[in-house]
């Protein structure tokens, strides 16, 4: 029974996982220092590895499902139970560790993105509660933008909009 197939697919998928997992302390230093314009550029790289990713996790099962079929198994029989049935022991191994070591990557994708959206989650409720700060305390009047900017140019309503400008 050839599983070198499914081999070359685990170890793909498992070297594309820990692509990510190697980036997320850049991720999350990005974040954290709030550089936009890196994380845009960031994302967009990742999204393209994510289509792939995607593209061979459909190989995977179509080739688990083809597997699970010669093995007398459900198309959809999970990893373990494909592995039980394989008669050489040494094949079924190498299977487990891919599938082991996949899983790993996986976890540690979670956890760190999961981290990834508490930065995020916190950065935005501090640019809220910084929005509101200025709004409520420093502007009491509801005039934010003559705060900001200056008052508007006599009879024109147009603020001036250099920030250097304004005298403390």
């Amino acid at each position: 029974m050839d599983t070198s197939r499914l081999e070359r697919i685990l170890a793909a998928e498992a070297s594309g996982y820990a692509s990510f997992v190697t980036r997320l302390p850049l991720k999350i230093a990005i974040i954290q220092k709030r550089e936009i314009a890196a994380l845009q550029q960031l994302l967009a790289r990742e999204s393209e590895e994510q289509r792939k990713l995607r593209k061979l996790e459909q190989e995977r099962l179509e080739e688990s499902a083809r597997l699970n079929g010669t093995l007398g198994l459900p198309a959809d029989a999970p990893l373990a139970a494909t592995l039980g049935r394989i008669p050489d022991r040494a094949a079924a191994e190498r299977l487990r560790a891919l599938g082991d070591r996949l899983g790993d990557l996986a976890r540690r994708l979670k956890e760190g993105d999961e981290h990834c959206g508490i930065l995020l989650r916190a950065g935005l409720e501090f640019v809220r509660f910084s929005l509101e700060f200025y709004a409520r305390f420093l502007n009491p009047d509801g005039r934010l933008a003559d705060m900001l900017y200056g008052p508007a140019a006599v009879g024109t309503g147009v603020s001036n909009v250099s920030l250097m400008s304004r005298s403390a």
